[in-house]
C-alpha cells in the first residue's frame, strides 16, 4: 500500500473510532446504557417512577414496532410534572388505567371496576382482532371466555367486546400489574373479566370488558 492510500485508510479508521467514542460519551452524559433492554430500564427506574404522583404501574409496551416504557396513571390530569418523556433512549407512553385496589375481606387484589369478583372467570377459547381503519372506532376486538360460575359469579360463558377503554392487568405476587397486551396472545389464557355497561342476556352473554385480569 502506497503512502497516500495508507493515509486515506488511517483517516477513515480514525474517523470511525472518533464517532464511536463520541457516541459512548454522549450515552454516558445523558445517563443511558446503549446495551440496556427496555425491561432492564424499567427494573432500574421502577421505584422512582412509582414514587411519582398519580403513577400506579410501569411496564414495557410497543409502539410502531419499537419498545416503549408504559407508565400507567389513575388520572392523566394529575400526572406529576417530574415524569420524563423518555428514559435511556426509550419513549415513555402514559396510559390511563384507573386505580388499582385490594379487596378488604381476604386481601386478594382486584382491579377497577371496584367489585369483589369479576363477572366471569375462565379460559379464553377464541380471540378476534379487528382491522382498525377508523381512529374513532371504539371496539378493537373480542374474547370468548368459558368458565364455571363459582364464588358468586353468575356466568359460565361470555362473548366479551374489547374497547380502547378496556384496561388489562396481570396477576403478580405483589398484586395486579397494569400491562399492555396483544389480544392474539390471550387465547388459552386464564382471565377474570369485569363487565361495563349493559349485558345482553343471550347465551353466551354479550358484554363489554371494563377490565381484564390475566391470571397465568
Amino acid at each position: 500500500m502506497n503512502g497516500p492510500a495508507r493515509i486515506v485508510v488511517m483517516s477513515v479508521v480514525g474517523m470511525a473510532l472518533f464517532a464511536v467514542l463520541l457516541w459512548i460519551t454522549f450515552s454516558v452524559i445523558d445517563g443511558s446504557d446503549p446495551s440496556a433492554s427496555a425491561q432492564q430500564v424499567v427494573e432500574q427506574h421502577e421505584d422512582g417512577l412509582l414514587a411519582l404522583d398519580g403513577v400506579v404501574g410501569v411496564g414495557v409496551g410497543e409502539r410502531s414496532g419499537r419498545e416503549v416504557i408504559e407508565v400507567y396513571v389513575d388520572d392523566d390530569e394529575a400526572v406529576s410534572p417530574d415524569l420524563p418523556s423518555s428514559l435511556d433512549g426509550y419513549e415513555i407512553v402514559v396510559t390511563v388505567s384507573g386505580p388499582v385496589t385490594a379487596l378488604p375481606d381476604d386481601g386478594d387484589p382486584t382491579v377497577a371496576p371496584p367489585k369483589e369478583r369479576g363477572d366471569i372467570r375462565g379460559e379464553v377459547t377464541s380471540v378476534v382482532v379487528y382491522d382498525l381503519t377508523d381512529d374513532d372506532q371504539t371496539s378493537v376486538g373480542g374474547l370468548d371466555v368459558e368458565g364455571e360460575p363459582t364464588d358468586g359469579r353468575e356466568y359460565d360463558a361470555a362473548a366479551v367486546t374489547i374497547t380502547r377503554d378496556t384496561t388489562f392487568f396481570r396477576q403478580t405476587g405483589g398484586g395486579p400489574e397494569p400491562i399492555g397486551v396483544d389480544l392474539r396472545e390471550l387465547e388459552g389464557a386464564e382471565v377474570e373479566v369485569w363487565f361495563t355497561g349493559p349485558v345482553a342476556e343471550s347465551y353466551p352473554v354479550q358484554a363489554t370488558a371494563g377490565a381484564v385480569l390475566i391470571l397465568d
